[in-house]
C-alpha cells in the first residue's frame, strides 16, 4: 500500500509539540519564580547547563521532526512509484480500444 500523511500522525506531532512547549513554559516559570533572573543571581554554571539542556532538547526535537518528514516523503514516493508501475502494467496488458487500434479493416 501507498503512504501519505495519516491524521493520527499529525495529531500525535501536534500533541508532542504542545507537550514540549508546556515543559519549556513550566521550566521558565520555575526559574522566574525563583527570582534568579530578576536579581542576576543565576550562577554561571547553572546558566550554561540550562542552555545546554535547552539546546539538546531542541536538537532532538528537530532530528525527530526531520526523520518524520523524511519517512512521510519516502512513503509518498513509494506510493507514487507503486501507482505508476500499476498504471504501466495496466496499460501494457489491458485490452486495446478500437480507437487506439485504428479503424477496423473493411470486408469485401
Amino acid at each position: 500500500g501507498g503512504g501519505g500523511i495519516v491524521v493520527g500522525d499529525v495529531v500525535r506531532d501536534v500533541l508532542d509539540a504542545r507537550r514540549r512547549a508546556d515543559e519549556v513554559v513550566a521550566l521558565a516559570r520555575v526559574i522566574w519564580d525563583s527570582g534568579w533572573l530578576q536579581h542576576g543571581a543565576l550562577p554561571a554554571l547553572f546558566r550554561a547547563r540550562l542552555l545546554a539542556r535547552v539546546a539538546d532538547r531542541q536538537l532532538r526535537a528537530a532530528q525527530r521532526d526531520a526523520l518524520r518528514r523524511w519517512r512521510r516523503r519516502c512513503m509518498l514516493w513509494q506510493g507514487l512509484e507503486e501507482a505508476l508501475v500499476g498504471m504501466q502494467a495496466a496499460r501494457s496488458s489491458g485490452p486495446r480500444s478500437s480507437i487506439a487500434a485504428g479503424p477496423a479493416p473493411r470486408q469485401r
